[in-house]
């Protein structure tokens, strides 16, 4: 699994400990391991509206047991993320491969202490759609459910799938097997779940991570819009993280000094990007293990953007807050996410045709500081 995975096994199985956020192997197979947001509305008349890909089970890849039982959320997950295995690009299309690839990520997880495979569901680089984690297929098929994860860090595992891509996508591309399948089980997944097609994320969107790769990562607009094809709706907007540096000034510079401010940096929130907010975010990215060259660009967008909702009170509200203002939404700049700031940010989702729901995540994060 992708590098940033054992920090989601750490937060939502609690009982494991000491794991890197970065790179790991995957068991003796030598198999190297591996920003709630931006949303349209559901549309239930997608549901069963395309057939079921073919999806090989558990079972068929021929599975160990979960070492305890999972847990099953009895509600629909929000967000589908994707993955890249971070293994090298085979060129073994067989449906053998993709098994045997299947059973060495299970068997370094549970090897770890995990309870069974991280993530929900892997396609391999032949176009072999499997389930990963146990219970995965038949809560997908139900509609209604989905087995909790351990993918996406950080507490991000609740209400989201994950979805692994065999091979490493920082510089190439998926082939074409593994391209379409994922067009295919990703429209399948929103389908099911009514995932809105602009809550396809990367990894990335929620922690510090390489995953799913720059090139595959700069490909999820058009992942996005291929799935709304399939599904027969209009694809989502488009939004781009603004680049900050020095000498930047305004809104999005005072909304990222109190991002800084809430991931403990003591700096002024004076929208002025001056040596005060270069050293924070150098600090910022070394602690984060990002390039630490003081230009803000998405991976620093991204792993400073909190998910803030309702009944927070930090300085991420009071960026939420600042960018609202900046965006011509009136609310009061206090630090307290009140009724005052939902109403605003549910205006604000609204007014950029959004699910109105009041949750700031990783997309909404993007829409309010886009360039």
């Amino acid at each position: 699994m992708c590098h940033s995975c054992a920090t989601a096994a750490r937060i939502d199985q609690p009982t494991i400990g000491g794991v890197s956020r970065r790179g790991f192997l995957v068991g003796s197979a030598g198999v190297a391991a591996l920003a709630a947001g931006l949303t349209v509305a559901r549309d239930p008349q997608l549901a069963h509206a395309m057939g079921a890909p073919t999806i090989a089970s558990t079972k068929d890849w021929g599975a160990k047991p979960p070492t305890s039982p999972l847990q099953t959320i009895n509600a629909r997950p929000e967000f589908i993320v994707i993955h890249h295995t971070d293994t090298p690009n085979s060129t073994d299309y067989s449906v053998e491969h993709a098994y045997g690839l299947a059973r060495a990520i299970q068997n370094s997880h549970i090897g770890r202490g995990w309870q069974d495979s991280g993530q929900h569901f892997t396609i391999s680089r032949g176009g072999h759609i499997m389930e990963g984690r146990t219970g995965s297929l038949s809560a997908l098929s139900g509609g209604n459910s989905y087995v909790l994860g351990a993918h996406a860090g950080a507490g991000n595992n609740t209400g989201t799938i994950g979805i692994e891509h065999e091979g490493n996508y920082m510089t190439g591309l998926p082939p074409e097997a593994l391209w379409d399948a994922m067009v295919t089980f990703t429209a399948y997944c929103c389908q099911q779940y009514a995932v809105p097609v602009a809550n396809i994320v990367g990894h990335r969107n929620y922690v510090d991570t390489d995953c799913p790769g720059d090139a595959l990562y700069a490909k999820l607009s058009q992942l996005r819009t291929e799935v709304a094809k399939k599904l027969g709706t209009t694809p989502p907007p488009t939004e781009t993280w603004p680049v900050l540096k020095s000498g930047s000034t305004g809104f999005r510079v005072k909304t990222l000094q109190y991002q800084l401010r809430g991931h403990g940096q003591t700096i002024d929130a004076d929208g002025s990007f001056g040596p005060a907010t270069l050293a924070a975010v150098k600090k910022f990215q070394t602690e984060s293990k990002l390039t630490a060259d003081g230009v803000v660009g998405p991976k620093t967008w991204t792993s400073s953007s909190v998910a803030t909702r309702s009944g927070d009170r930090n300085d991420h509200v009071r960026g939420v807050q600042t960018a609202l203002v900046g965006r011509s939404v009136q609310v009061e700049v206090d630090g307290s996410f009140g009724p005052g700031t939902l109403a605003a940010v549910k205006k604000f989702q609204t007014d950029r045709k959004l699910e109105a729901d009041g949750v700031v995540g990783p997309l909404t994060w993007c829409a309010l500081v886009a360039a």
